[in-house]
């Protein structure tokens, strides 16, 4: 029963996640195809559970109560580049992720910037 549970949650999260159902298939213009790269990653989970009618709940053979299986999952599908191919060459072309890392940066430098002087009054 769990195994098969596993693999329903495991077929519907990959055929969610296909690169092609995020981006679209690859495109084709001027000499190069261009295809686009993404990391996925994936998780899920379940659990089993019982909820016991004694008052010592920490025996399992008092446990004569209602129980339920329960699970979800979910993925995630990050762009990494694309994938330039030509007669000439292939090569990879990241995508840049400065921008990010420059807000990211700023936020953090306010923040310590007004901590220093929420401290010194």
């Amino acid at each position: 029963m769990i195994t098969r549970f596993f693999q329903s949650i495991g077929e519907k999260i990959q055929g969610q996640t296909s690169i092609s159902k995020v981006y679209g298939e690859p495109i084709e213009t001027q000499g190069k195809t261009l295809i686009p790269v993404a990391k996925v990653t994936f998780g899920y989970g379940v659990g089993v559970g019982n909820v016991a009618n004694s008052e010592d709940e920490t025996n399992a053979s008092h446990q004569t109560g209602a129980g339920g299986v329960g699970g979800g999952g979910g993925a995630v599908v990050t762009p990494i580049g694309i994938l330039e191919i030509t007669k000439e060459n292939t090569r990879f072309i990241p995508i840049d992720d400065r921008k990010k890392w420059f807000q990211i940066f700023i936020a953090g430098f306010t923040t310590a910037l007004f901590l220093r002087r929420l401290l010194k009054k």
